[in-house]
C-alpha cells in the first residue's frame, strides 16, 4: 500500500511557493529510484506453526487472509511463501492435497508420498494473486511447490547435490485456469485468499507440518 503520514494535516495550503504545504506532507511517499508510490512492499501477514497433522485427512487451513477491496489495484501482487515439513514413517503411498482459492477454489493437485522411509524432508510452496491483462477485477494465480528428497546432506536437511530426480521429492510450478486471461472478481468488495492441505488417507507414519509464512503486497 502508499506510504503516507500517520497524522493527516488539515491546515489548508499557504500561498508560499516555497514553504512545505500540508498536500506536501499528506501526499503519498514516492521512491527516489522508480519515482513511484507503489515502490513499497508490505507484509499483510506472518503465521506461525500449525500441525503437525498425522493420522486425518482433514483438511487444514495454512493461510488465510481478507484482501481489502481495490488493494491489488491494476499492477499490485499479492505474495505467500510457506514453509515446513513432512515426515514419512512408512513407505505407504499417499498424498498431500494443496488448494489454493481466491473467493472460490483455483488450483488444487495431490502431492504423492511413495519414497522409502525419511525421518524428515522440507517443503516450500510460493503463490501469487496478479494482473494477467492489467486490468481491474481480472486476477490470476501462480506458484511452486517443492518438497525435499530425504537424501541426507552433509549437514541440515535437503540435498541438492544429487541429479533432479533425486533431489526432490515433489516439484512443479502451478496457476489457475488460464492464467493469461484471468478470472473476474468484483473490485468493490474483499476477497478471501486461502490455502488449504490435507492427507489424502489418514495414517499414523505421515505428519506434515507448516512451520511458517508471510503474505506481502508487491
Amino acid at each position: 500500500m502508499p506510504v503516507t503520514h500517520q497524522f493527516v494535516s488539515a491546515v489548508a495550503d499557504g500561498t508560499t511557493l516555497t514553504e512545505v504545504r500540508s498536500t506536501h506532507w499528506n501526499a503519498e511517499h514516492w521512491s527516489t529510484l522508480t519515482n513511484s508510490t507503489k515502490a513499497f512492499p508490505e507484509i499483510l501477514q506472518r503465521s506461525t506453526k500449525i500441525g503437525p497433522t498425522s493420522n486425518s485427512s482433514a483438511v487444514v487451513v495454512w493461510s488465510s487472509y481478507l484482501v481489502p477491496a481495490r488493494a491489488l489495484g491494476t499492477d499490485r501482487i499479492l505474495h505467500c511463501t510457506l514453509w515446513g515439513q513432512i515426515t514419512l514413517g512408512s513407505s505407504v503411498t499417499n498424498g498431500i492435497r494443496l488448494e489454493v482459492a481466491y473467493n472460490t477454489s483455483r488450483w488444487a493437485d495431490l502431492a504423492l508420498n511413495n519414497l522409502v522411509v525419511q525421518t524428515i524432508t522440507p517443503w516450500r510452496m510460493e503463490t501469487w494473486v496478479y494482473h494477467p491483462t492489467g486490468t481491474s477485477g481480472i486476477l490470476a494465480v501462480a506458484g511452486q511447490f517443492i518438497q525435499s528428497s530425504g537424501t541426507a546432506p552433509a549437514f541440515g536437511l535437503g540435498d541438492i547435490s544429487q541429479a533432479q530426480a533425486g533431489r526432490t521429492a515433489n516439484e512443479g510450478i502451478f496457476g489457475s485456469s488460464n492464467i493469461s486471461s484471468g478470472f473476474t472478481v468484483t473490485t468493490g468488495v474483499a476477497s478471501s485468499f486461502v490455502i488449504r492441505a490435507n492427507w489424502q488417507v489418514a495414517n499414523t507414519s505421515l505428519s506434515v507440518t507448516k512451520l511458517g509464512g508471510f503474505i506481502e503486497l508487491l
